[in-house]
């Protein structure tokens, strides 16, 4: 799966697995085959979706109650219900939480790094056997990384990444 998206410049790109940053973003969200539009505020993670036909919010929510920092967000049809679910990882206290892409609902909240008070990162791949997506984790300013089960929230990897850059993909999961 690719997703287009929007950097601050208004530059356009096309990344895989699905990883989007914030501002503007276009994908089917609401399952009608058409582009809508997916908001993500700057600080503090407020998400909103737009039909594309219609123009009408169709999902809003805070991912994390409260915080005012950046949160890292990707996409990925984590449940396999055809609809992209929402992975976020909070700027504090490595704190990952999955949404329901159809109707925003919390889904798991967990922490991805046990003991560590810091910023990460969050991708999506869908490298596990059974074909279902994984939800990996990285330190934002480090090297540590781990890959947990999207259906289940488990870990299933942790490993420092020796080049020490970027994000966590597909081709980082051993």
């Amino acid at each position: 799966m690719s997703t287009t998206r929007f950097g601050s410049s208004g530059a356009v790109s096309v990344t895989s697995p699905p990883i989007v940053a914030e501002g503007k973003h276009f994908l089917d969200m609401t399952g009608d085959g058409g582009a809508d539009l997916l908001t993500v505020a700057q600080e503090g993670g407020h998400v909103k979706v737009f039909n594309g036909q219609t123009s009408t919010e169709v999902r809003s929510f805070q991912s994390y109650a409260g915080h005012t920092g950046p949160v890292s967000l990707a996409l990925s049809d984590v449940n396999r219900d055809g609809i992209p679910d929402f992975i976020t990882g909070a700027d504090v206290d490595g704190h990952m939480k999955v949404f329901d892409g159809r109707t925003a609902a919390e889904v798991r909240s967990f922490l991805a790094f046990p003991g560590f008070f810091g910023a990460i990162d969050v991708s999506t791949s869908n490298q596990s056997p059974d074909e279902f997506q994984y939800i990996n984790a990285r330190v934002r300013q480090g090297v540590t990384n781990s890959t947990f089960d999207g259906r289940t929230g488990e870990l299933v990897y942790s490993f420092v990444d020796r080049n020490g850059v970027g994000a966590v993909t597909s081709e980082d999961v051993p």
